[in-house]
């Protein structure tokens, strides 16, 4: 498993700072793809809740990335709002790739899960912004944005009730997907907050007093969702060996990675300089 992922190890430890939080992204792909191995192992001891859990990870995968895509469509609209032209046409790109991740989680979830009020409710509040999002004000873009994607995690909660992912009974397994489904999330929904907010800011060149303790609040936050992801990331190294080498790496590049980004948000945007373009803080910003 270390000759596995040392290749992507070496690559990291060279990359510069904005590229190393591009690939942090990598982190949930190495959870899904050792959690699969897991379970695959597993089948012989208890086949069906393995294959009930090998079902959910094909959900939560979609899932996942279709929070990243809200996410950035959220940043790309406090860009446009804020009169940032250049970030039309990404923006419109990205809500084909919004409606395609739509399309695939209904292809692989349950008919119990595609049908449920939750769901419904998260296609049907997508259509509204996607329809009326740039005729709002960036505060009520930036609200229904954060909401929708808090239900979407919820669904994917739901996801993991639905698979028996949330009682898997192999400690190993239970810190991956702890860290896949609960900690992981909500650290980067708090750099993808502050990425939307900081992009409205850049492109106005302005930052107001309520600005300021909205930042200052959401690096707190990030602080603490930070700290509590590098304690389950200890946990699922101390529990599969095999991969501590990199989940060091991950640890680390998630506490250099949430520094660096305070340091911008203060010393560029707080302090006044706003010396950073919008797309070059955008991209920064941004989990591929």
């Amino acid at each position: 498993m270390q000759a596995l992922f040392s290749p992507a190890i070496a690559l990291m430890n060279r990359l510069r700072f904005t590229q190393k939080f591009g690939l942090m992204g990598l982190l949930m792909a190495i959870a899904i793809v050792v959690l699969v191995g897991s379970l695959y192992r597993a089948l012989d001891a208890n086949i069906k809740s393995s294959r009930a859990e090998l079902q959910g990870i094909g959900v939560i995968k979609p899932t996942q990335k279709l929070i990243q895509f809200l996410q950035q469509h959220r940043g790309m609209s406090q860009g446009v709002l804020a009169g940032n032209a250049a970030m039309k046409e990404k923006r419109d790109a990205k809500e084909k790739d919004i409606v395609e991740g739509i399309k695939a989680i209904e292809a692989v979830a349950s008919p119990a899960l595609v049908g449920s009020k939750r769901w419904q409710e998260i296609v049907a509040e997508w259509k509204q912004i996607q329809a009326d999002g740039l005729n709002w004000t960036a505060v009520e873009s930036f609200s229904r944005h954060t909401v929708l994607i808090d239900v979407v995690l919820t669904f994917m909660a739901d996801i993991g009730d639905s698979y028996t992912l949330t009682i898997d009974p192999d400690i190993d397994s239970y810190y991956l997907i702890d860290t896949l489904m609960n900690k992981s999330p909500v650290a980067l929904e708090r750099m993808g907050q502050m990425r939307a907010k900081g992009t409205g800011i850049l492109t106005k060149k302005q930052m107001f007093d309520q600005q300021k303790i909205e930042m200052s609040s959401l690096m707190a936050e990030l602080n603490g969702a930070i700290k509590t992801l590098k304690v389950n990331l200890e946990k699922t190294a101390k529990y599969n060996p095999d991969l501590q080498a990199v989940l060091q790496q991950a640890t680390k590049d998630y506490v250099d990675s949430s520094e660096q980004i305070g340091k911008v948000i203060v010393e560029d945007m707080m302090l006044g300089a706003f010396s950073m373009q919008p797309k070059d803080y955008f991209d920064m910003t941004t989990v591929a």
